[in-house]
């Protein structure tokens, strides 16, 4: 049995930009996703374990969360010279998860664990008219889910130090042009079979360090590194359309059909709260 490679293509021009971590949302739940990654010194809920897992000890003795929420897609649009302009038909995109964090006796340490989950990033297009006379469908999707244990120690009354291993879950689909099949005979690279992959997927850990330095009684100091993770998608199922007039082959599948070239970043953050301030924002 062949292995195949192929590459997850993304076909989307925006119109407005909005800021993002690429495969790695900055944010879940509340307070984390309107805070846009400034919480990495500021920790009063389990998604700690998502930030900065040096503040689980902040947390007191137990605290669990739920949170849920949606993405959504307002302007994203495909503007081509074959006439198309086309919104996305996937608009809403889920995210949620859940985290539970409990202080281990009189030890110092805090351990958790949490999910961190998010659905169908990427985007779907319909109808488009392609430059073979076909009318067609391009898509690519793309979840991601984290299950994070970690534990956090509060070394001195200033000083907190965690770690987090997230076991990341990954896959992908795609369909790119499926319904059409073009053979050039007299210019074989000009010839197109399009296809729909399926099935791609992956399980990797990572790593995440974390620490809080107390410099005051109103302020803290916090930073982190997140280790970079590569995301080889395998085990996909590729049905690639070969049945243009001249060839004739049909509907080809291929098997262990693989994607490379996503990974999650390596990050390296830094962040100040002061609580004055933060306690003047709220009241407000």
């Amino acid at each position: 049995m062949k292995r195949h490679r192929v590459a997850l293509l993304s076909a989307w021009l925006p119109l407005t930009a909005w800021s993002g971590n690429g495969l790695n949302l900055i944010g879940f739940g509340t307070e984390s996703v309107f805070m846009g990654g400034a919480d990495v010194a500021l920790a009063r809920d389990t998604t700690a374990l998502n930030t900065n897992p040096a503040g689980l000890t902040s947390l007191g003795r137990r605290a669990a969360d739920v949170f849920g929420g949606i993405a959504y897609g307002s302007d994203v649009r495909h503007l081509d010279s074959f006439g198309n302009d086309r919104n996305v038909s996937n608009r809403v995109i889920p995210i949620g998860g859940f985290g539970y964090a409990a202080r281990l006796g009189t030890s110092g340490f805090t351990a958790g664990i949490g999910l961190f989950a998010q659905s169908g990033a990427g985007n779907v297009y319909e109808n488009l008219t392609t430059a073979f006379g076909t009318v067609d469908t391009l898509n690519g999707l793309f979840r991601i889910a984290r299950l994070s244990p970690g534990i956090g120690w509060q070394a001195s009354d200033r000083l907190s130090i965690g770690a987090s291993v997230p076991i990341t879950y990954a896959d992908a689909t795609q369909k790119v042009f499926p319904g059409t099949s073009f053979l050039n005979p007299g210019k074989p690279a000009e010839s197109f079979f399009g296809f729909d992959l399926k099935g791609a997927r992956t399980i990797q850990p990572w790593l995440k360090l974390g620490l809080q330095y107390r410099m005051s009684d109103t302020a803290t100091l916090g930073a982190t590194y997140t280790h970079k993770t590569k995301l080889p998608l395998d085990g996909g199922r590729l049905v690639s359309n070969m049945g243009a007039l001249g060839l004739g082959l049909g509907l080809v599948t291929y098997r262990s059909a693989r994607i490379d070239g996503l990974a999650l970043p390596r990050e390296v953050a830094f962040g100040v709260v002061w609580e004055q301030l933060l306690t003047a924002l709220v009241a407000g």
